[in-house]
């Protein structure tokens, strides 16, 4: 598949999160489901309006976050 985030949320050529990105100067957003390590499916919303820093490390912060969803749910 293409997109910005299909080589941020696979693991093992699978992928384990669907969503779509917004961003504009200094904000990123980001919306879809996940599918948890246990099987399930979440939906989740991001909204990060006016960060400060770079767009790159509130990419990094979300999917540290999201990561965290996986594993723990």
């Amino acid at each position: 598949g293409q997109g910005t985030l299909r080589k941020r949320y696979t693991e093992a050529g699978q992928p384990w999160a669907w969503a779509k990105t917004g961003t504009l100067t200094n904000n990123l957003n980001l919306c879809g489901y996940l599918r948890t390590r246990s099987g399930r499916l979440v939906a989740f919303t991001f909204f990060n309006n006016n960060h400060i820093g770079t767009s790159y490390a509130t990419r990094n912060e979300v999917e540290r976050v999201l990561r965290q969803v996986r594993e723990r749910l």
